[in-house]
């Protein structure tokens, strides 16, 4: 089906489309600032388990809000860290 067919046939009915929201970056970095430095080396490897740990944080638009997710591996294993204590219900910061 063209877009055209699409856009008559939204019209016919009363339809239009919703505008695409504009993501925003969560991180604005100081262009004056000295930057960390690389401990890592971009090695991505390591000669033993929990010697060398790598993560990622992303942000989650929910309908009740924001919800963040954090991950760590450990880069000896490939698996994921796991807690120290078992999660029981809400969340503890």
């Amino acid at each position: 089906m063209s877009e055209k067919t699409v856009a008559n046939s939204m019209a016919r009915q009363g339809l239009v489309a919703r505008a695409k929201k504009r993501r925003k970056n969560l991180t604005r970095p100081d262009k004056r600032a000295v930057p960390f430095p690389d401990l890592v080396k971009r090695g991505f490897t390591a000669p033993a388990p929990n010697t060398k740990w790598a993560g990622d944080m992303t942000e989650i638009p929910t309908d009740e809000g924001k919800l963040y997710l954090s991950t760590a591996i450990d880069l000896f294993s490939r698996r994921p860290l796991r807690p120290t204590e078992p999660h029981r219900g809400a969340l503890h910061c």
